[in-house]
């Protein structure tokens, strides 16, 4: 069997390299055409809502900040740069300085966890205040962004000086007051150490706006025991006060009701005495006339109606003879006018 081989012309190896090339070419020409689109559309970016553009041309600062969420057209980088800033959301900045070392139970959530025996320096953190006592404080900052070429190119590190302006705040503010008033006036402390965190802020130009500052303070661990006594003896004073108080209205509210009653009592009384004093007046006034023309007639009189008076409130009346020492006793039973028959 005689096989022969198909016989290829010279002609056609040529065509399959040009092909082969032109395919070349042409995956070339799509993959740089594809290159060029891309380094021309390099420079869009899309703005969230919270965010801010600055962009930079050729890295200098261009000042020209897209405030408004959405795509942002800038030239190519290197020759614009666009940085995405989160100035329009709240950032978050806690300081734990002057807090004390939490173990890896008290991390855990164990309250129940014992605390060590003494505060360990250089360890535990911890504030002295103006009277001399120990507090931890734990102070949170909540930020933004106001001016965003300052907060990028101005300093380094910005959330590290933050931190440091806070802790510097607290402490100085600290000093002036005494461990009392901070823990019984947190608005008064949280204004001043704002007042002064935010002047130090204004004063380097940092670019950001600050909320009030919120501080959690503490006794020392180690002073639990006696903090719970402290406690428990103001929680039994303020209720001593409490019923003190209660008692001292229901006192008032009780003689307020007895007062008019007494008032009236007085007044009826006065106006007795003085019909009385009058009607004796009156008889006096008579009398005396009289008296005058006979004194003894008078004195007798006046006696005898006395003694009816003092005899009729007596039980028994008691005659002693001087002469012969003897004893007569007369029983007279009191005449009540309540006991008598109607």
């Amino acid at each position: 069997m005689d096989i022969r081989r198909p016989e290829i012309e010279p002609h056609q190896g040529l065509d399959a390299v040009k092909d082969a090339i032109r395919t070349i070419f042409f995956l070339f020409r799509v993959g740089f055409g594809l290159l060029v689109i891309g380094f021309f559309f390099s420079g869009v970016r899309y703005l969230e809502q919270y965010e801010k553009g600055v962009i930079l041309r050729f890295g200098a600062v261009d000042h020209n900040i897209r405030e408004e969420p959405g795509l942002i057209v800038a030239l190519p980088y290197p020759i614009d740069e666009v940085i995405r800033v989160p100035a329009k959301r709240t950032q978050t900045l806690e300081s734990t300085t002057f807090w004390y070392k939490l173990s890896d139970a008290e991390r855990a959530g164990d309250s129940a966890a014992p605390a060590p025996a003494t505060l360990k320096p250089g360890i535990d953190g911890l504030l002295v205040t103006g009277d001399r006592n120990i507090l931890h404080a734990r102070g949170i900052l909540k930020y933004r962004v106001r001016n965003p070429v300052s907060f990028l190119f101005k300093f380094n590190k910005v959330e590290l000086i933050l931190s440091k302006f806070m802790d510097n705040a607290i402490l100085k503010v600290a000093s002036t007051m005494t461990a009392e008033e901070m823990l019984k006036q947190k608005d008064l402390l949280a204004r001043r150490v704002t007042e002064v965190l935010q002047k130090s802020i204004d004063g380097t130009g940092i670019g950001v706006e600050i909320d009030p500052v919120d501080l959690r303070l503490s006794w020392p661990r180690q002073l639990s025991g006696e903090l719970n006594a402290v406690i428990k003896a103001n929680q039994r004073y303020q209720q001593n006060i409490s019923e003190a108080n209660l008692y001292a209205r229901s006192q008032e509210n009780e003689s307020a009701s007895y007062a008019p009653q007494i008032i009236s009592d007085a007044r009826t009384w006065a106006t007795r005495r003085i019909s009385r004093t009058r009607a004796d007046a009156e008889t006096f006034r008579k009398l005396y006339p009289l008296y005058k023309k006979n004194p003894e007639v008078i004195k007798r009189t006046i006696h005898q109606d006395r003694m009816q008076r003092i005899l009729s409130k007596v039980d028994e009346i008691f005659i002693i003879d001087q002469d012969n020492t003897r004893e007569i006793r007369i029983n007279l039973p009191r005449n009540d006018s309540s006991q008598q028959p109607k």
